[in-house]
């Protein structure tokens, strides 16, 4: 991790995932692991942020495979308009692969949002995401659209 004068921050790190089963019948996944970000912020109203990611974790209710491994690439940016409104964008991208299986699935997604801010201690924010996953085989195509309303309070 590293951070120059608030403008610049970046983050990595490297490391193995090991999925062990506790029965002998499914074999041991080894993968390796990356995370890396790097932030941008070149005045107090703006945030940009990029980030790379690899995980390993169950392979899914649908899935035949021992595990899943998965690459995200996702983008953020955040532009403060006044000290009471934010407004948002994001988007991602995702590719899994399932162990022992030729399974492979792909998805996308894009968003934007708004938070505003009504008082020191009680923020309104709303959402809406596009999300598209693609499964093969079969080449199923699924689609969402989610708006989300929300209250934080705090304290």
């Amino acid at each position: 991790s590293s951070n120059w004068s608030e403008v610049l921050e970046a983050e990595a790190s490297v490391g193995v995932g090991l999925r062990r089963f506790a029965y002998g019948a499914a074999p041991d996944i080894v993968s390796q692991l990356y995370d890396a970000s790097i932030t941008f912020r070149p005045d107090e109203t703006v945030t940009i942020r990029g980030a790379l990611a690899t995980t390993v974790g169950a392979p899914g209710p649908n899935a035949s495979g021992a595990a899943r491994i998965e690459y995200a690439a996702t983008a953020d940016i955040a532009y403060r308009v006044n000290p009471w409104v934010t407004l948002r964008a994001n988007a991602g991208y995702r590719y899994a692969l399932i162990s022992d299986s030729a399974n492979v699935e792909t998805s996308y997604g894009v968003g934007a949002g708004a938070d505003y801010l009504l008082n020191e201690n009680m923020t309104v924010s709303g959402d809406y995401s596009y999300g598209a996953k693609t499964a093969a085989p079969p080449a199923a195509t699924d689609e969402e659209h989610r708006v989300t309303v929300g209250v934080t309070l705090k304290r």
